[in-house]
């Protein structure tokens, strides 16, 4: 009995996680389309510059935003470490 309790909650939280995983696709297909309307006003080799460079920042704030919270953690420890000795 336990152990069917337990594979019901796995299964519970793999279609937890196929429910955020598809949600943040979808996300992220709006942002590129609606990205693309607003560029396709532009000309297109503006456009296309302008395109790229928001998917790159995109992927760049996604990809490094752990990072960001590691990096600002520590410098506030360094800073809080020079505040005490001084």
């Amino acid at each position: 009995m336990a152990l069917k309790n337990i594979g019901k909650n796995l299964q519970l939280k793999w279609l937890r996680i196929e429910v955020v995983s598809r949600s943040m696709s979808l996300n992220s297909n709006f942002l590129l389309v609606s990205s693309k309307k607003a560029l396709s006003e532009l000309t297109s080799d503006r456009a296309e510059q302008l395109f790229f460079i928001t998917i790159l920042l995109t992927f760049l704030i996604v990809l490094l935003s752990p990072f960001v919270k590691g990096i600002s953690s520590c410098l506030a420890r360094t800073f809080s470490l020079i505040a005490c000795l001084h």
